[in-house]
């Protein structure tokens, strides 16, 4: 078994996840394992999943993972930075027509807009 393969079932990742590359480094005493995401790959819109989320961005970032033997794992990985929810304005306010607005807004509003 490749040590890619081997990650991906230790940290259970499924499609589009994939383990990239896994670095051993027995000086460190650490492994550094990438994942990355498929290209391509298309996120539904939390609000209503026929719908297509507006993805704006991604960072990258680092987690320290459970010891793999004496070895301190972490995992280095893309993750959401923003994206747009798209939702209709309620006619309540007087206004039609698709509003743009983060999906972390959407959450935070309990009353039309």
């Amino acid at each position: 078994m490749k040590d890619t393969a081997l990650y991906e079932q230790l940290l259970g990742l499924k499609s589009p996840w994939s383990v990239k590359t896994v670095d051993l480094s027995l000086a460190e005493q650490r492994v550094v394992v990438e994942v990355v995401l498929k290209r391509g790959q298309v996120w539904a819109d939390p609000t209503d999943a026929s719908k297509r989320a507006h993805i704006h961005g991604w960072t990258e970032r680092q987690w320290r993972h459970l010891d793999t033997c004496q070895f301190e794992t972490l995992i280095n990985c893309p993750t959401l930075f923003s994206f747009v929810a798209r939702r209709k304005r309620s006619t309540l306010s007087g206004m039609t027509g698709g509003q743009s607005q983060p999906y972390s807004l959407s959450l935070t509003r309990s009353a039309p807009i």
